[in-house]
């Protein structure tokens, strides 16, 4: 995959991911084109995953025909989804590192503010895994709040 570099900071930080760490022999380049590959994979299915699933129930939520089934698919399939999904956006990043600390990646951004983008970002990832945890067990309390303990709907079919 060849980016066009029109000097845009996105094109630069594309440029990054996409040259990953690749080595001189031509077995690492093969190689990291495969994980380059798996990593797109990995990110664009989980997120058209979890868009099929959303965007429907938002539509038949609206107009208030939302089954349960759906329902119970968008706050049940996140349990798998979400873990896969930031994994491998951690995975990117960890592999951007080498080529954003090389180009020093956003050093321009504050003139007058010493800011590295790369310190910012391995800082970043240290924090991550805390912050996606809690935002992961509030994910079960949205799920507990809407799906109640599995009785509440069998209840209402009766009625």
């Amino acid at each position: 995959m060849t980016i066009v570099r029109r000097g845009g900071r996105r094109q630069r930080a594309l440029g990054c991911i996409e040259k990953g760490r690749m080595g001189a022999g031509t077995s690492i380049v093969k190689k990291e084109r495969a994980y380059r590959r798996w990593d797109g994979l990995n990110i664009g299915s989980n997120s058209l995953l979890k868009s099929v699933i959303r965007y429907p129930h938002h539509a038949l939520n609206c107009i208030g025909k939302c089954p349960y089934w759906i329902v119970y698919l968008r706050y049940t399939a996140f349990t798998i989804l979400y873990p896969i999904g930031e994994s491998a956006e951690i995975w990117v990043m960890y592999k951007a590192l080498s080529c954003i600390h090389k180009t020093n990646l956003f050093g321009d951004i504050f003139p007058c503010f010493p800011f590295l983008y790369y310190n910012f970002l391995s800082v970043f990832l240290l924090i991550y895994p805390l912050l996606w945890l809690k935002l992961y067990l509030h994910l079960f309390k949205q799920r507990k709040l809407k799906l109640g303990n599995g009785n509440d709907h069998e209840k209402k079919k009766k009625k």
